[in-house]
Parts: structure tokens; C-alpha cells; sequence
């Protein structure tokens, strides 16, 4: 159930973006996430968005980071980051 919040609260911003932008260092910082939680997903489609706010918690710092400059999360979000 934590996890489930945790999830929901550390991705909710993406949701009123409408689509994230995909700027390099996202792309750099994120990659390895992409590839282990949701590779099965087209990259900017609503079901990666999904996926990655399913994984939430589980990303890695650097990828919340880059998320985090790029207006896509919270700086908030970071505390929640790498709780694997």
C-alpha cells in the first residue's frame, strides 16, 4: 500500500504535462530504468508514463534527477528515489 502512494505521489506531475519531454539528459539519466521496468513501451506514449509511475520509488536517483530539472517531477520526488 506505501509503495502503491509512493508511486502515485512521486509521479502524479507527469499526469498534468500531458506528455514528457524527452530531453537528452533525461534520455541519458533514464535509459537504464527504461530498459530493466519498461522497454516494452513506446518511448513518450501513455503507456510507458504508466509503466514508469508503476515502477515509481524504484528509479534510480540520477533518473529522478534529470526528471527532477526537467520540470517532469518534483524536487519532492527525490526523496522518494532508489527505494529498491
Amino acid at each position: 500500500m506505501l509503495r502503491t502512494f509512493l508511486a502515485a505521489a512521486f509521479f502524479a506531475p507527469l499526469l498534468t504535462t500531458g506528455a514528457l519531454a524527452y530531453d537528452q539528459n533525461v534520455r541519458r539519466s533514464c535509459k537504464a530504468d527504461y530498459f530493466e521496468h519498461c522497454s516494452q513501451h513506446s518511448v513518450g506514449s501513455d503507456a510507458l508514463r504508466a509503466c514508469m509511475r508503476k515502477v515509481g520509488s524504484n528509479l534510480r536517483p540520477e533518473c529522478v534527477h534529470a526528471l527532477v530539472q526537467a520540470g517532469e517531477v518534483t524536487p519532492r520526488a527525490k526523496q522518494h528515489a532508489g527505494r529498491r
